[in-house]
């Protein structure tokens, strides 16, 4: 198989992530319009693989793709080598993290879906839902173009609401059956909601009062479900993502310390590099020459 590497400058990648990110939502039908190699994706994205083969490590695992796999990534996931081979095409939709986020709290169960995606971002499709979703592509691509339409935004908002259940639907047989089966508690959902929440915000928005705003509930009730749930405050939990991904960040991207920190909140860059000696033993710096 002859195959090609997927590879772009930093500048180029901001570029085109401007590009396709000016929008709450944008289709593509070239991977070579997303920016895909060791850098953090700010937008969910889902691939659909049409012809050809790819590879991929997300979140430091290999995924090899095929004809009707379908790949996700959440904002902050790091995506690394990213290779596809010549014959290869593909159908793709992003969203931002926002959007997505006004979709999902249309519907109670769709946390259950973006959270085992996290951790699962690859399936295969049947023929039958292959047909599925590119008939809703070209149709959501179709009014993404036709922006003078009285009712456009609602008119997409709904579609993509209606791919996602119709997603739902199909991978929720391959759930853990605790997951589906067992009876809900409310700290269950909220806890779920938080996580879902956190993936895509954090580790812009380290603040427990953020999410807890979201979620319609007080900080400290938010920290007492996550207390109960991993035996970690809320707190705790975004740090933790925050930690991963500076490590990840100063380990596999071309950004400049200063960059980082101001990814993630620090405006001041000698506190930026307080925290990074505290929770990773050493300096920015010194953690990055450490890792080459």
């Amino acid at each position: 198989m002859e195959i090609q590497k997927i590879g772009i400058s930093e500048e180029e990648y901001k570029l085109r992530l401007e590009q396709l990110t000016e929008k709450d939502v944008a289709v593509f039908e070239e991977l070579g319009s997303v920016p895909i190699e060791n850098v953090h994706s700010n937008a969910f994205i889902s691939v659909l693989c049409l012809e050809g083969k790819a590879t991929a490590v997300i979140e430091d695992k290999e995924y090899h793709i095929e004809k009707g796999d379908m790949v996700f990534s959440h904002p902050n996931q790091l995506i690394q080598n990213a290779m596809v081979s010549c014959d290869f095409k593909c159908r793709g939709i992003l969203m931002s993290p926002t959007y997505f986020e006004s979709i999902f709290l249309l519907g109670g169960n769709i946390w259950e879906a973006s959270f085992l995606l996290r951790n699962q971002p690859l399936f295969h499709l049947d023929e039958k839902l292959e047909d599925m979703f590119m008939f809703d592509y070209k149709i959501l691509k179709n009014k993404l173009e036709t922006v003078d339409l009285p009712h456009h935004k609602e008119i997409v908002k709904f579609l993509l609401q209606s791919m996602i259940y119709e997603f739902y639907d199909f991978i929720s047989p391959m759930l853990n059956h605790q997951l589906v089966e067992r009876s809900y508690s409310s700290g269950d959902v909220i806890f779920k909601h938080f996580m879902s929440i956190a993936s895509a915000e954090a580790p812009r928005r380290r603040d427990v009062a953020f999410y807890a705003d979201k979620l319609c509930i007080t900080p400290k009730y938010l920290s007492a479900i996550c207390k109960k749930q991993t035996g970690k405050t809320a707190s705790e939990i975004i740090n933790k993502m925050t930690v991963k991904y500076i490590s990840q960040m100063l380990r596999n991207s071309d950004k400049s310390v200063k960059e980082i920190a101001s990814d993630t909140g620090f405006d001041n860059l000698s506190f930026f590099g307080k925290y990074v000696k505290r929770e990773l033993g050493m300096s920015p710096r010194e953690y990055r020459s450490h890792g080459e």
